[in-house]
């Protein structure tokens, strides 16, 4: 779902204490329970659509989406000692064979 929606749904579910009429509130409160039971179910919809659709495609012999797994992180190097034994030495020029 949608961070910025979910975000302005619960400043309006916060605000419901400043309407007097106890009915309008309950309606109110009850439009914003139905708001939000249908964006989760838009959601949990979508996923299966994708899901449905990766598995056409795998049938079709077609590649689905690719697993992208994060980069593993270098640890942080606090000393110059260690700092430099990380690094790979430089590599020597080999001198021109004279004719």
């Amino acid at each position: 779902m949608d961070a910025k929606l979910l975000n302005q749904l619960k400043a309006v579910e916060e605000s419901l204490g400043d309407i007097e009429d106890v009915s309008v509130r309950t309606t109110f409160q009850f439009l914003l329970n139905c708001i939000d039971q249908l964006l989760t179910e838009n959601q949990q919809l979508r996923e299966e659509n994708q899901q449905l659709r990766d598995e056409n495609n795998r049938l079709k012999g077609e590649q689905g989406k690719p697993t992208i797994r994060p980069q593993a992180q270098d640890g942080d190097i606090s000393s110059e000692k260690e700092r430099s034994a990380s690094k790979k030495p430089p590599l020597k020029k080999k001198p021109k064979k004279r004719r």
